[in-house]
């Protein structure tokens, strides 16, 4: 007797409507550079300028991952200086030397958008099919889940700050928007890695196309 069960394609449509979504987050970037300052970074220190110490590390490690992916030396204020205790300012100059770091950059929450969508109400049945001597045997149980209005995360902004360590100025300001898509299902596939990583790279692209950094 063989039994056939309508989950695991029902399992297939969902990794194939993942494919689909990856593009569930989306970046835009407004941002302003000193025009008196003609300068550009090759060694880049990462701050992340958050309360909670997994956000902090998060960030970090995929923003220097983007600077890396375009042959630019960067490294997490995190490795180099752990946030478990204060540092005097001779031990951070010590740091920074010995790491021949040129500029840094400090990456900030700046805010939280919310929306309300509305999403219909779904019937889903799970179906099972039975062969036994040349006859089919069926059985299917369905559930429905109520639609209605949802509270959702629509998108977050950050800010991100590039200065001079030669002189402590900032050369360059940049604040970015990154919205989070959402199917009629009130469904999103967006991971908390692939919101950071969207924003990190409109920074990176951004400081490129400023010419503030070289390779």
């Amino acid at each position: 007797m063989k039994e056939y069960t309508l989950g695991v394609i029902r399992i297939s449509i969902m990794c194939i409507i993942s494919v689909c979504f990856v593009n569930c987050v989306s970046s835009k970037i407004v941002s302003f550079r000193d025009p008196t300052v003609d300068v550009s970074f090759g060694r880049i220190l990462v701050i992340a300028n958050y309360d909670n110490f997994e956000a902090v590390q998060k960030i970090e490690t995929l923003m220097v991952k983007e600077f890396k992916n375009r042959g630019v030396y960067a490294i997490a204020n995190s490795s180099l200086l752990p946030p478990i205790r204060q540092y005097s300012n001779e031990e951070k100059l010590n740091v920074l030397i010995k790491e021949e770091l040129d500029g840094y950059i400090i990456i900030s929450p700046s805010g939280v958008n919310n929306a309300t969508i509305y999403v219909p109400t779904i019937s889903k049945t799970d179906a099972k099919a039975k062969v036994y001597d040349n006859r089919v045997y069926g059985s299917s149980q369905t559930q429905t889940y109520e639609g209605g209005a949802r509270n959702v995360v629509s998108s977050i902004d950050t800010k991100a700050e590039l200065y001079d360590l030669d002189n402590g100025q900032i050369v360059w300001k940049g604040e970015t928007n990154t919205s989070i898509k959402y199917n009629a299902y009130g469904q999103s596939f967006a991971s908390v890695d692939k919101v950071l990583s969207s924003f990190c790279v409109k920074i990176v692209d951004d400081l490129l196309k400023n010419s503030l950094l070289y390779r």
